[in-house]
């Protein structure tokens, strides 16, 4: 048993863009070492397919069942990487131990309504990166990242107007 991409898995890129119609997918089947031990949390975290939807979004379907389908503006508006975050966080240090909760306003990253990844990488066996046609590579998006920032529903609760 070994815990591990398989060697091609490891060379490849998710999707190198060569046309826009690209639908890779990977399919994650690891096993842990017998003497490995994972929390569920981290289980619940692991994704077991990545898929490219076209030039529309990105999905993960995640190993606890749950489908999470990212739309490519909102990852870019989204990206992790320090620079989008002051960003989105108006300048503010996002990166001190009084850093502001909350993602954010994603509107203030300005991208392209357009904007699609050339390029998707795993890394490692913790994240994937993008790259961006307008030029944007630096974030990182840890499969933690992005299972908290799931858009579907069930994952963002409505907004109260009685909060506001």
């Amino acid at each position: 048993m070994s815990w591990g991409f398989s060697e091609p898995e490891r060379k490849r890129s998710l999707c190198q863009m060569q046309d826009s119609k690209c639908n890779t997918d990977v399919h994650f089947s690891h096993q842990l070492h017998p003497t490995t031990s994972m929390s569920l949390s981290t289980q619940q975290n692991q994704p077991k397919t990545l898929k490219r939807l076209g030039d529309t979004g990105f999905l993960v379907v995640w190993k606890d069942g749950h489908e999470s389908e990212y739309p490519f503006l909102y990852l870019r508006r989204m990206c992790p990487c320090a620079e989008c975050s002051v960003i989105r966080h108006k300048g503010r240090d996002v990166h001190s131990l009084f850093a502001p909760d909350g993602d954010g306003d994603s509107s203030l990253v300005d991208v392209p309504e357009n904007v699609l990844p050339l390029d998707i990488q795993l890394v490692g066996r913790y994240a994937v990166q993008f790259k961006w046609s307008d030029g944007h590579s630096t974030g990182i998006y840890s499969f933690e990242t992005l299972k908290e920032m799931c858009p579907c529903p069930e994952c963002t609760p409505p907004i109260d107007k009685n909060e506001v």
